[in-house]
């Protein structure tokens, strides 16, 4: 982790990774959250909480550098709940050269993806996206259970 924070401010200086601004990034970020509590009225459930924790720590870093490596994997959970306090966790990730809307839709056609969006445990999400090179966003939605 410490070699990929050293790397990213070296791919974004030649060019390779081109994260959005950060009013762009904090609209998208702020847009997922919108349309997946959207999703989960719409089935009766509250809406999802920011965790700062799961955002700082977890989802923005992880968006980062799915971007630099232009892949798509899960990370670990268990570190989400030890750090963050939380005793389940899940996590979506996509990439994609759509909207915030759109990257929701393709999470909620997707069984796996959905059942993370509109599970009753969880009740915060931390969210992170980033514009890689290839113009695709990166985008992951880390959700938690306090307790």
């Amino acid at each position: 982790m410490k070699r990929l924070a050293l790397l990213l401010p070296l791919l974004v200086l030649a060019g390779l990774l081109t994260p959005a601004p950060a009013s762009a990034t904090a609209t998208y970020h702020s847009e997922i959250l919108r349309y997946t509590n959207a999703q989960r009225a719409r089935y009766g459930l509250p809406a999802l909480k920011i965790s700062y924790c799961m955002k700082g720590r977890f989802a923005d870093p992880w968006a980062s550098h799915l971007a630099a490596a232009r892949t798509l994997s899960h990370q670990s959970l268990s570190p989400m709940m030890s750090t963050c306090h939380g005793s389940a966790a899940g996590e979506n990730v996509a990439e994609a050269n759509v909207s915030p809307g759109r990257m929701v839709e393709m999470w909620m056609s997707s069984p796996g993806h959905r059942a993370n969006i509109l599970s009753r445990s969880f009740t915060h999400i931390g969210v992170g996206a980033v514009r890689g090179s290839d113009r695709n966003v990166y985008a992951v939605q880390d959700f938690l259970h306090y307790g």
